[in-house]
């Protein structure tokens, strides 16, 4: 078909309805030639919804889990993707390593908590996550505190450690 021709909302909306593309961009380079740049998206976790497993993308968007075979983190709980984008970009600004994390868990009133590959689960507020992040890095590299399992940040003035 002819370029000329060729409406643009036409490949917007074809290109949209696939939940792997993150973002896009669509060049008409005349006489012949129309040039898509798509940049996939990320996988950032996996959620289970009414019984079907689906990965979550940077894109907000939830995708069927039978294309990938990447080991990614559950996320439990009834999570809107676009909250769950907003903590793991809370994350990757901190120095708290995102790879560690095997396990999300989302709570009604809009805390986190997550569990590292190593079971070690991190309890956190709803509030100044940034300051509890950095915490979190700062406990994974003290030696003394290996066998400590659950570690609660919840509460501004203290940290509880419990072994169990």
């Amino acid at each position: 078909e002819n370029i000329f021709f060729i409406k643009k909302n036409v490949l917007l909306k074809i290109l949209e309805k696939n939940n792997l593309i993150n973002s896009f961009e669509i060049k008409k380079i005349y006489p012949d030639t129309i040039e898509v740049k798509i940049k996939k998206t990320e996988f950032l976790g996996i959620t289970n919804i009414d019984g079907k497993f689906l990965i979550i993308g940077s894109n907000g968007k939830l995708i069927d889990n039978k294309n990938t075979k990447k080991n990614l983190p559950y996320v439990f709980g009834k999570v809107n993707p676009d909250n769950f984008i907003k903590f793991i970009k809370i994350i990757e600004k901190n120095k708290f390593d995102l790879d560690t994390v095997k396990e999300f868990y989302f709570f009604p009133s809009g805390r986190w908590d997550l569990k590292t590959k190593d079971n070690k689960l991190f309890k956190l507020p709803s509030e100044n996550l940034e300051l509890k992040l950095n915490l979190i890095y700062n406990i994974l590299k003290n030696e003394e505190l290996n066998n400590i399992k659950i570690i609660d940040l919840r509460f501004s003035d203290k940290i509880i450690f419990t072994n169990e």
